[in-house]
């Protein structure tokens, strides 16, 4: 039985519920999806659960291109380290390269492979050491849109493939499938992929920064290095890094995705000589001067990743960590280290 990342079916939900206002709890009761699910790490749903809920999403929605129409709602925000890491790529090739080579962050029933062919390059996707093993259309329509999305979204470009094949039968609805993957489509094909031409591929990214996408390729490293590490320090900043600025981290959260209480993860980490606090703090201190190196993004912004809810409190932390305000540090930063799209006043 294959399984779904519970990860995925998070942001489907949230999805669901945002643009839809389908009432999730209800959805997952009916389908006999547990929502403890979301507070397991590492954990995963059967497929064929997945399946009798879009079934039912997409009756509730009558809209037959849902699960293409989840795909482009994705953000990079969406899968956490790996779309920060993703976003600070050089260009479109880069960032299908990255996010072949760290798919293990988002889940691992699924194999993306990056191919370099006579018409250009070809992003596939298939099932993990199986890849004649057809994936359900949801599956294939979520992904697939969702990477035409982060590339449009990064590129700043309207990136169409040249061609995209389906290993599932004819839709009767072709105007979504053309708008996203271009008017050479096949069905009923023997793999699920889009062919790519290699000038557009080497389209820069808007908000490529090689200094961020070092530091999160390193610690996307440290957590597939770790994944048997069970140290709490470990598990804690791992947890912290993924959901960071696109989930709540306080330690009642961590503690409840770890499924130990608050008082024994403080416990846990006093025996290993340190503190959530500290750990949160560490993360954000490391975090904060890649941030601000690259000039594109807005320190306001900064403190949203952050997981700060306001700029003052961020000022005050990095003036506590560094002695100075972040505009200030900003300016110590020589402009040709920064991203060229916006020089610091």
């Amino acid at each position: 039985m294959e399984h779904v990342s519970a990860i995925t079916l998070h942001y489907i939900l949230k999805v669901l519920e945002d643009q839809y206002k389908i009432d999730t709890d209800t959805l997952l009761k009916e389908v006999d999806i547990n929502s403890d699910i979301f507070s397991q790490e590492n954990s995963y749903v059967e497929s064929s659960k997945i399946k009798l809920l879009f079934a039912k999403a997409a009756q509730l929605c009558k809209d037959p291109c849902l699960a293409l129409k989840l795909g482009e709602n994705s953000s990079p925000e969406s899968i956490g380290l790996l779309g920060y890491m993703l976003t600070n790529t050089a260009t479109i090739k880069q960032m299908l390269e990255k996010l072949c080579h760290y798919s293990t962050l988002i889940g691992k029933n699924l194999e993306f492979d990056f191919i370099k062919i006579e018409e250009g390059y070809k992003f596939q996707l298939s099932m993990h050491q199986n890849p004649l093993i057809p994936l359900p259309r949801y599956q294939t329509e979520i992904h697939l849109s969702a990477i035409i999305s982060l590339i449009r979204q990064l590129s700043g470009i309207n990136v169409i493939p040249k061609k995209a094949y389906f290993q599932y039968p004819s839709v009767e609805i072709k105007s979504e499938y053309e708008k996203l993957f271009g008017k050479v489509l096949y069905f009923d094909a023997y793999e699920n992929s889009l062919i790519f031409s290699e000038d557009e591929l080497n389209t820069p990214l808007k908000s490529a920064y090689p200094g961020l996408l070092k530091y999160f390729e390193t610690q996307a490293e440290k957590i597939i290095e770790n994944l048997y590490d069970e140290s709490w320090q470990t598990k804690v900043r791992k947890i912290i890094l993924l959901k960071l600025g696109n989930e709540n981290v306080d330690i009642e959260s961590v503690s409840k995705t770890l499924k130990i209480s608050a008082r024994s993860l403080q416990k846990y980490l006093k025996e290993e000589n340190s503190n959530y606090s500290k750990l949160l703090e560490d993360v954000r201190k490391n975090l904060s001067k890649y941030y601000l190196q690259n000039f594109s993004i807005e320190i306001g912004t900064i403190a949203f990743y952050l997981g700060y809810n306001d700029i003052s409190p961020f000022t005050r932390s990095f003036k506590k960590w560094f002695g100075m305000s972040p505009q200030n540090y900003r300016k110590t930063i020589p402009y040709n280290l920064g991203h060229s799209a916006i020089s610091p006043e």
